[in-house]
């Protein structure tokens, strides 16, 4: 039991991180979509 405790402490730390690499993500892919159109 202990070590699925970890694992859901692990889950609450990276979540915010993994949605600030989508975030940046869907930026960056809409930037290069916006560079398209422009082109």
């Amino acid at each position: 039991m202990g070590n699925n405790n970890n694992v859901t402490e692990l889950h609450k730390l990276g979540n915010p991180l993994n949605e600030l690499l989508k975030q940046g993500a869907q930026q960056l892919f809409v930037q290069d979509i916006e560079a398209e159109v422009q082109s």
